[in-house]
């Protein structure tokens, strides 16, 4: 379990697959000092452009389920058919330095942290409409027929369960969305917290 600190902030980012969040995370951390982003480990293959130890930790699936049966994940789950996971390890080390650290991660993985009750800052970005979403997923170029109609059929009960969330943002402009995160984020860390 996640020691609980004074010395950092848990920011929570999530959304549908295609609404933004990686994209947004990037911008707002680009604008926002003491904050980084924990790098996820996952078994997925690497796309195109993707780096390892800067996008996510690529791992195979044998040393993935050995790591969450050591329990050294604060949250992982099985999303479109991969495992992606949190250390706990990498937060408890940002938050050492001072920094607060904003997780990029789907629904299950904020729905596990709020399971264990870890203290946290939960932000859902929404895509501007389901066409939107369809046209920015058929867009990324790196989605078979198949994953998109599985992307598009789970981004509704994503999409159901924003009311779990502290804050809502809807990805309409990229600028506003990242300005609004900014804010959001700048706000909780102006609440006597760093």
């Amino acid at each position: 379990m996640l020691a609980q600190s004074n010395n950092g902030i848990l920011f929570v980012l999530s959304a549908p697959s295609g609404a933004g969040k990686t994209t947004i995370a990037l911008k707002v951390l680009e604008k926002i000092e003491a904050l980084e982003r924990s790098v996820s480990h996952t078994t997925r293959p690497m796309r195109d452009g993707e780096v390892d130890g800067i996008d996510y930790h690529f791992i195979g699936i044998d040393n993935f389920h050995k790591m969450v049966d050591e329990g050294r994940f604060l949250e992982w789950a099985k999303v479109h058919g991969y495992y992606y996971g949190t250390l706990i390890q990498t937060i408890e080390k940002s938050f050492s330095q001072g920094m607060n650290v904003m997780l990029v991660i789907d629904t299950q993985g904020a729905a596990t942290i709020r399971e264990k009750k870890v203290a946290n800052t939960s932000i859902f970005l929404l895509p501007p409409s389901i066409e939107e979403l369809e046209e920015r997923l058929r867009g990324r170029k790196n989605n078979t027929e198949d994953e998109i109609r599985i992307r598009l059929a789970k981004a509704a009960s994503e999409i159901a369960q924003k009311d779990n969330y502290d804050y809502q943002v809807v990805n309409d402009i990229i600028d506003n969305a990242v300005m609004e995160v900014c804010q959001i984020i700048n706000g909780e860390r102006g609440k006597g917290k760093l």
